[in-house]
């Protein structure tokens, strides 16, 4: 239902956020963020990762969907694409930093059904640009560093 939306969302030519940011809901990323990890935890059976939160208690305004959209894939990301090492997520003065840490050489095993077609990140970069969030990914020694400004 939150890919539906957010394709449609995506297909509307309308201002960036959807209306001037006023309009927006307060959303607090941080419950957002513990409710996807919660999610997405599945994805750690058997692996040895452990989860770093700093997570600020404050509000941003924000479309619910796009962002939890987003948000998601990312998590779903590091989550994935860690063997064994960290996750660390932070967020702090309306930005989010997830780092991904991988402790071993070991590969990933990127087959089954939990990993997609690269979808997920498409969508990320379309989302962003959409709503004009400062978004950084980039690859780091282990893993990647991504970071949204809302």
């Amino acid at each position: 239902q939150h890919m539906t939306e957010t394709l449609l969302w995506l297909s509307r030519d309308e201002d960036k956020q959807g209306g001037g940011s006023t309009d927006l809901p307060d959303i607090k990323i941080s419950c957002m963020v513990e409710q996807l990890i919660e999610d997405n935890h599945y994805l750690l059976k058997g692996k040895s990762v452990e989860i770093l939160l700093e997570l600020e208690d404050s509000f941003v305004k924000v479309l619910e969907t796009p962002c939890r959209l987003v948000l998601n894939n990312l998590i779903r990301n590091a989550f994935q694409y860690t063997a064994e090492g960290e996750v660390k997520i932070v967020f702090k003065n309306s930005k989010l930093e997830i780092l991904n840490i991988n402790f071993t050489r070991d590969e990933v095993d990127h087959t089954g059904s939990d990993y997609g077609y690269g979808l997920g990140l498409r969508l990320v970069d379309r989302i962003v640009e959409k709503v004009n969030w400062a978004y950084q990914n980039v690859e780091i020694p282990g893993g990647r560093k991504v970071v949204i400004g809302f």
